[in-house]
Parts: C-alpha cells; structure tokens; sequence
C-alpha cells in the first residue's frame, strides 16, 4: 500500500498527477503504478454493460487483463449471468471479491470456469468501485492480483481515485469529441 503519511509516494502523489493527463494513455500507465503500489496485478475500467451486452470487451475502456482471458470469458458467454456484474448494477456499494465465493451463485452454471479462468491469470481476489461520468454513464474501476483482500483503508484509497480517473477519462473523452 502506498504511503499516505508521505505525500510524495501516497495516494495523494496519484491524486495530484490525474489532472495532467492528456491521453487514455497516460491513465493507463497511472493505473498500472496503482495497480503495483497497492500490490494487484491487474486493473479494469469498464463502462457498466447493459442488459443486452454479451461482452465484456466491448464494455472494457482500458484494462492490464490479459487478452486471454478476455477472449476466454467472453467466447463463453460469462458476462450474461456474471455475478459481478449483477452487483454493480444493483448497489454503487464499493465491494471486495474472491472468485470462489463470488462465483458460487452463477446462474448459468459456469462456476468452475469462471473461477478456473481467474486463477489461471493470477486474479483471484480483488475489489471493484462502482463509478459514475457527469452524464451519468455508470462503470466501474477493479483492482485485482493473488494479494490479501484490500483493507477498509486502501478500500477508501482505492475508492477515491477510481473516482477521480473515471471522471478524468471522460473528461478526455469530451475533449476529444
């Protein structure tokens, strides 16, 4: 976890350099620093998919997930029934997860290789921090790796600046228009 009490190596270091950012670019190579400083492996910023959505690709703005395993969920359909999802749509809640227990309850059956996918790229346990745009486009940011689950400070931490870069990355979206 960064260091909070030195603002140089702390959350507010991240904070600070998030308006400067030009390019989706830059946030991606800023999520992968935080992604690292709070000891995940991989990151995910997706706009909420609705209900007809088959794919979780085409939902992902910018992620460090493998494309395996990208390719792999989505050639199996996992986003319809996927549980994650079903949350997020449900409560703005920020939440921790790990893949056994969050995918116990899959509707269509495909507990084994949801929960064999993410432990095959390392990404086990993790958390998500639903999002909202100024337009109100919902999403949501996860952080996520092999680590122990995140403590209540670096939920607050991690909550904050997903905040923030959801924010920012529309605002570079708007720019770009």
């Amino acid at each position: 976890m960064p260091d909070i009490a030195h603002p140089e190596t702390g959350i507010e270091k991240f904070a600070a350099e998030i308006p400067a950012l030009k390019t989706q670019f830059d946030i991606f190579r800023l999520m992968r620093r935080i992604t690292e400083g709070f000891g995940a492996r991989g990151f995910l910023v997706l706009n909420l998919p609705d209900a007809a959505s088959s794919n979780l690709s085409a939902n992902s703005v910018i992620t460090s997930w493998p494309a395996e395993l990208l390719a792999s969920y989505d050639a199996e359909g996992m986003l319809k029934d996927s549980p994650v999802i079903r949350r997020l749509r449900s409560s703005t809640v920020p939440f921790r997860y790990d893949v056994e227990e969050i995918n116990a309850d899959r509707a269509d059956g495909k507990e084994l290789v949801a929960r064999n996918l993410f432990i095959r790229h390392g990404l086990t346990r993790g958390a998500y921090f639903p999002v909202h745009e100024f337009s109100g486009t919902r999403g949501a940011i996860s952080f996520s790796g092999d680590r122990a689950p995140f403590a209540d400070a670096e939920m607050r931490d991690l909550a904050y600046l997903s905040t923030l870069i959801y924010d920012h990355m529309a605002a570079i979206r708007t720019t770009d228009e």
